[in-house]
């Protein structure tokens, strides 16, 4: 008795070439440049190099900005006497701001802005500090210093 192998059997198992001589493989690969070039069995297609920011980052970015302009130039350029609890809650909030501000900043990467998003939640912090010890004249002045910081990531964003 003679037994023929299946003409549609794998004998391989898939490890050879069924045919496929003729298909060539294609990767993308991404650059800063844009150019094509194809060798013998390996087309590489170069794209540019894209960034995408999600949109609703920066508009999440602008409106804390605004939110935290208008509470430190309140605050810095206000005739009125706020009391320790008064300043605390908002100190809280810039607080706040400050750090989403820096949280959204890092995503949309742009390293001028990212700096100083820093560097204003340091100055919000230190505004906060002077907040719970109760000193109106240092919440005032870290205001007055975080306040073209503010501006600045405004104009960045």
């Amino acid at each position: 008795m003679l037994v023929a192998p299946s003409l549609f059997a794998d004998h391989d198992k898939g490890k050879g070439r069924h045919g496929d001589d003729e298909k060539k493989f294609e990767r993308k690969v991404k650059v800063e440049h844009e150019n094509e070039r194809e060798d013998d069995e390996v087309k590489v297609k170069v794209a540019r190099k894209v960034r995408v920011v999600p949109a609703n980052r920066v508009v999440i970015i602008n409106n804390d900005v605004n939110r935290l302009e208008s509470i430190l130039a309140t605050t810095q350029g206000s005739a009125v006497v706020f009391a320790q609890p008064t300043l605390i809650r908002v100190g809280n909030e810039a607080n706040v701001l400050a750090n989403r501000i820096v949280s959204n900043v890092v995503v949309i990467r742009n390293p001028n802005a990212l700096s100083a998003a820093r560097t204003l939640r340091a100055q919000i912090r230190q505004l906060r500090a002077a907040a719970v010890r109760g000193d109106a004249a240092a919440f005032r002045l870290r205001a007055r210093e975080a306040l073209p910081l503010v501006i600045r990531i405004d104009g960045m964003v």
